[in-house]
């Protein structure tokens, strides 16, 4: 009896490793499908460097010409449903390249979250006088619009 009642549990956890093997794989793919601009997700990654990162809405983002582009990194957990949203943005000085999700590194716990990062570039309008502009980015599940965590970036162009 014991024997079947284990039997019956690692039949359970296999498929259960399978399932989140399927997510998780899931997960990866749309990860490196987000970053492709011509280039794999390591290579947005090595391009990120090259930006300027921002993790607090509290602090304006100032970009200068000389370094049109920056990323705003957010933690996300996509596996409870929540993801982030570009909400709001003045197209005119600000253009969107790319959102990949980043899943935590060194860690063993299933379903821990990650990051999202969020490349911007800042267009030539935005440089032919300093600007000031902001950029909406919405935490939520698509199905529940209320009680959104909600960031607010500012950004300031200086030529």
């Amino acid at each position: 009896m014991v024997y079947g009642l284990m039997k019956t549990k690692n039949k359970f956890l296999t498929r259960f490793n399978l399932i989140l093997v399927l997510i998780f794989g899931n997960f990866t793919i749309f990860s490196v499908a987000m970053a492709t601009d011509g280039s794999a997700a390591t290579n947005f990654n090595q391009r990120a460097i090259a930006s300027v990162e921002f993790t607090d809405a509290q602090r304006p983002i100032v970009v200068k010409k000389t370094l049109a582009t920056f990323v705003i990194t957010l933690p996300s957990n996509p596996t409870t449903g929540f993801s982030w949203v570009l909400k709001n943005f003045d197209s005119s000085l600000v253009k969107p390249i790319s959102r990949v999700y980043l899943p935590p590194t060194k860690s063993s716990l299933i379903g821990k979250g990650g990051c999202e990062q969020w490349k911007f570039a800042v267009t030539a309008a935005g440089f032919r006088v300093p600007h000031s502009t902001s950029i909406t980015l919405v935490y939520s599940r698509p199905w529940e619009l209320e009680g959104a965590q909600i960031a607010n970036f500012k950004v300031i162009t200086q030529p």
